[in-house]
This record gives C-alpha cells, structure tokens and sequence, in this order.
C-alpha cells in the first residue's frame, strides 16, 4: 500500500504511513477472523464496537490530512529567498517591416500589431537617399512621432522610445518596449521569482502607431525629388522556455 501510494504521488499530499497503517491492520484482521483464534476472538470488541472505533479515528485523521492538504507550504515558503539561484531563458525572434514611399511634405502611418506573447519590442526606422536624380544627393528630412496609447500597461519598461528628426539617412533605433527589465543570471531567488513572473505575465495584444513625415532636400536647385521610401522594422521576442537552479 505503501509502495503504491508513493507511486501514485499520493504521499505529496497525505502521508503514506497513513495507507500503510490501515493496510496493515486490514490484514491483520483479516487473518484473525480467517484463522478463527479462539484467544484473539474472545479479545476482539463485537463489530459494531469496531466500527464505532475506526470511525472516531477517521473524524481526528480525516480532518487533520484535509487541513495539511489546502494548507502546505508551497515550494517557494520552503526555499530561502535570499539563496542563489541561476535563470536561463530561451527567447524566439520575430520580425515585421512596413514599406512605405512618402511624398515630399507628407505624412504616412505605420501601424504595428504587438502580440499578446510579446515581452520585448523594438523599433528601427531606415531609409537613404534613394529618390533624388541630377547632381549630387542630399539626405531628406525625416521626423517621426509615435502613440503608444493602445500598448497595454504590463509593457512597463520603456527603454528609449523615441522620436526622430532632421537630416538621418542610416538606420535609426527608436527605442523599445519590454515586460521585464533584464536579469542577472546568477541572483537570488526572490529576484529571479519577480523577472519569471514578468516574463509570463498575460496581457492582451496591442498596437503602437509611428507617423512619418518627408520633407526633401536638393543638392542642386535643379535636381529632382519627389520624396523617399521609408521601410519602419519591427522586433519582438517572445517567450519560449526557461530554467530555474539553484547554484553550486
């Protein structure tokens, strides 16, 4: 009974002596009244007697396994806060890019959707003077705004989100999102309890939106530009595993 309780798992919430016990005094009975002992019979209280016994036993038992059951300590009681643990975490990439040719003087938007499994987004704008015929080239202006209005609030961690203006042909980080604030490998086990529970929050997908605008510049008075192609880039890793030990 014993073995088999363990097997099962059962001994995580109602000790296994407790099957192990009643196992063993189920046979013993058994034996007794198989065997038929005239010394034990004459000892042995009338059925009813037995009855009663066993079940004053399973009240003070009973109710005692019940209490353990919904009242253990969880592993995190156990496990002292202030220990050392190490964490690996395991993202996967994702990319999304948005090409747009924007006129001389206008403005174009770009939409991003952020999925609900996102817990790290970042932004990169790009562009070059591509669009200008004649002598020489000039690099455009080019000023963004972004509305993070709709990004959902577990996105805590604002690191550099930004706007651009002016002359930037290149690419130009415009900063990022995340749920969690990094981690380092190696710290205790409180900390480490905080960034998995940043990095597993659930919140719903949201969007963040980046107006764009163009305002061309000439080499040369008579050169030709009618404005340029601006491609926005968005990164966002998502959360695919991690891994909690405790350091040697």
């Amino acid at each position: 009974a014993v073995i088999l309780w363990r097997a099962t798992g059962m001994n995580v919430h109602i000790f296994e002596s407790v099957p192990g016990m009643g196992a063993g005094f189920a046979a013993h009975f058994i034996m007794v009244f198989k065997n038929k002992d005239p010394w034990l019979m004459e000892r042995i209280p009338q059925p009813k007697k037995i009855a009663a016994g066993f079940g004053a036993i399973l009240l003070i038992i009973i109710p005692t396994e019940v209490y353990y059951l919904y009242n253990e300590p969880s592993q995190a009681e156990i496990i002292d806060s202030d220990s050392m643990w190490n964490l690996t975490v395991e993202f996967e990439p994702h990319f999304e890019e948005q090409v747009i040719n924007i006129g001389d003087g206008s403005t174009e938007s770009f939409q991003f959707s952020i999925p609900a499994d996102a817990v790290g987004v970042s932004f990169h704008l790009n562009y070059s003077e591509s669009n200008e015929g004649g002598i020489g080239s000039q690099c455009d202006n080019v000023e963004s705004s972004y509305d993070d209005t709709n990004v959902p609030s577990e996105f805590r961690v604002m690191w550099n989100l930004q706007n651009i203006t002016g002359q930037n042909c290149g690419e130009n980080l415009l900063g990022g999102i995340a749920t969690w604030n990094g981690f380092v490998q190696t710290n205790t086990y409180e900390n480490h309890q905080i960034t998995i529970a940043e990095l597993t929050v659930e919140k719903d997908a949201g969007e963040i939106i980046f107006d764009v605008k163009v305002d061309v510049n000439r080499a040369f008075i008579t050169n030709g530009d009618s404005g340029e192609e601006i491609t926005l880039m968005m990164r966002y890793n998502t959360l695919v595993s991690y891994d909690l030990t405790e350091a040697e």
